[in-house]
């Protein structure tokens, strides 16, 4: 398990809050810091601080831009493995009808209607860390007991082709329960989002203090200029948190795979 990020524990909606108001700060002591220098013939730096506002602005963008790369790269591959898990229990699932015993079929079918519940909520909601501790030994239990149950017909008959047919589809539904807790625990990095954060209240004040050298205060330009960058960062943050906010992975898929496993035994 990778280990906790505060910034993950902690609501888009008052990250995104409390990064506005410090970029309100910065900007009015930008200003103000700005005016003390104009105020005392200090305009012959307003050249040089163009400069430097031209290239940190230049990379905060660049710096948006590859953070919202890895994001949207990681979003689409959760969406991606719950398609592929969402296959890979109803392949199991309709594989189950070739095992050579009725009754180990019959069980095998239950186990995997309770896993498939188990996995919406692993897509549906965000939990506590102890409570994700629960649902993770919920789904290793289920899957124990249905790899026994498949082991058992392998061992009483190796040279079944169903039976290898059901081995195969089995490790895959549990390798892809793996393989999605490492996509929903693998986040942009922390260290890189508190560098987002700081370049842009840095840029804000740089801005603000290039106004107060030229004693043009706008402060409906820069409330803007603030807002337009920490909705962009909620957008950013918000990308990157499958189970909560506004982007959402979503169980769709485990919803349809249900609903066929539910019309495969009314056939």
């Amino acid at each position: 398990m990778l280990q906790s990020e505060l910034l993950y524990e902690l609501d888009g909606f008052q990250i995104t809050l409390g990064l506005f108001v410090a970029l309100i700060g910065a900007s009015f002591l930008g200003f103000r810091i700005g005016r003390y220098f104009a105020r005392r013939g200090r305009e012959a730096l307003q050249a040089q601080v163009q400069t430097i506002e031209a290239a940190m602005l230049t990379l905060l963008g660049l710096l948006l831009a590859f953070t919202f790369s890895i994001a949207a790269s990681r979003f689409d591959s959760r969406k991606q493995v719950c398609v592929q898990e969402a296959n890979a229990i109803g392949t199991t699932y309709l594989r189950t009808s070739l095992m050579p015993r009725s009754e180990s079929a019959t069980q095998l079918k239950g186990l995997l209607r309770q896993y498939v519940d188990v996995r919406i909520d692993v897509y549906t909601h965000y939990l506590t860390p102890d409570a994700r501790k629960v649902q993770r030994q919920r789904v290793s239990d289920l899957q124990r007991e249905m790899w026994s149950i498949v082991a058992a017909s392998s061992r009483d008959q190796p040279m079944n082709v169903a039976v290898t047919l059901i081995v195969q589809a089995m490790n895959e539904l549990i390798d892809l329960a793996e393989t999605q807790s490492a996509l929903f625990e693998n986040h942009v990095p922390e260290n890189i989002l508190i560098f987002l954060f700081a370049l842009a209240i840095v840029v804000i004040s740089v801005v603000s203090y290039m106004n107060g050298l030229s004693l043009d205060r706008q402060p409906s330009l820069m409330f803007l200029l603030a807002g337009i960058v920490a909705m962009t960062i909620f957008l950013l943050v918000d990308l990157d948190r499958p189970l909560r906010g506004l982007i959402r992975v979503g169980p769709a898929s485990m919803h349809r795979a249900k609903v066929a496993m539910m019309g495969e035994d009314r056939l």
